[in-house]
């Protein structure tokens, strides 16, 4: 690591004491053995007053750091060779991990299937890999898709657009995007809007379970649209949640709650709160699911008869 500051004696005893702070804060300590001072325009009674406060040895000009030489003339052509043949060692011992995974993927792409071809061009080989296949495959698709494009500018948005399929857009997705929503419940939030949360109807299609019954309330199906919010321990949540905000719905859907609230008119922070509020509720009860899941200790009767006594208070 090179540190640097103005030739004086002021600016290097506060780089020294920044280090010593470094050092008592973290617990690393710097290496005077290994560690060297450079020094230009200062005299040599200030060499030796910093070579005493630091304890570092005054090193000379030129050193070399990580393979370049440090030097106050420019680099020599010589001195520039040296620094592009290593450069190309390490690109050519791409199978070790002095690259990426991607930088060595794409390496090992061109020397085995694409070579001297065009990337356009390029027409997998029977022998290769079902994954190479697929991906020449998208390719294609996608280069039909571009040609289709009115503009004769390529733009990956629209790209994209011709891609994904067309959906229509929610009254409340700016307002729950937002720097004030926690993402964590965001996230758990939008993955069910999508019933994409592995509820247990969704591991039962995958054998993964023997019983869909909902963990919390033990009287249906476990499904997105039974647990937000149709389960009677959900829905006793939500209340407890929406009264506390001043927001009266009678609503038992997820969807229908989130498009409500985007219809609200009026105080745009309220809105905000609101729909911070409902997905944090989406993820306490995913979480309160989880945990009464992974945990048979825990009784859902136990945790109904809560519920109820909160929403009598």
């Amino acid at each position: 690591m090179l540190l640097f500051c103005s030739g004086d004696i002021d600016s290097i005893s506060m780089m020294i004491s920044g280090l010593k702070i470094f050092s008592d804060t973290i617990g690393l300590q710097v290496s005077a053995e290994k560690s060297e001072i450079y020094l230009a325009g200062m005299s040599p009674r200030e060499h030796e007053v910093i070579k005493n406060v630091s304890g570092f040895k005054i090193g000379k000009l030129p050193f070399t750091y990580l393979g370049v030489p440090i030097d106050t003339k420019k680099i020599t052509p010589i001195e520039c060779e040296l620094l592009i043949d290593k450069m190309c060692r390490r690109i050519k011992s791409w199978s070790s991990w002095n690259l990426s995974y991607s930088g060595r993927l794409q390496l090992w792409v061109h020397a085995v299937y694409i070579k001297d071809q065009k990337w356009e061009d390029h027409n997998p080989p029977i022998t290769a890999s079902w994954i190479w296949k697929g991906i020449c495959k998208l390719r294609d698709e996608i280069h039909a898709i571009v040609q289709q494009q009115t503009s004769t500018q390529y733009k990956i948005k629209g790209v994209c657009r011709l891609l994904m399929p067309a959906e229509n857009n929610v009254n409340w997705s700016r307002n729950f995007w937002c720097r004030y929503s926690v993402p964590k419940p965001r996230f758990i939030t939008w993955l069910a809007m999508r019933s994409r949360l592995y509820t247990r109807d969704r591991l039962l299609n995958f054998d993964l379970v023997q019983d869909a019954t909902c963990v919390l309330c033990s009287n249906d199906i476990e499904t997105h649209d039974h647990l937000f919010f149709q389960c009677l321990c959900s829905v006793m949540i939500l209340q407890q949640i929406t009264q506390w905000m001043g927001y009266d719905s009678t609503s038992h859907s997820l969807h229908s709650i989130l498009h409500k609230c985007g219809n609200i008119r009026g105080n745009r922070m309220k809105k905000r709160a609101l729909l911070v509020a409902i997905a944090a509720t989406v993820y306490g009860v995913w979480k309160l699911r989880n945990d009464m899941k992974d945990d048979p200790t825990l009784d859902n009767k136990a945790v109904l008869d809560i519920l109820r006594a909160l929403s009598e208070k």
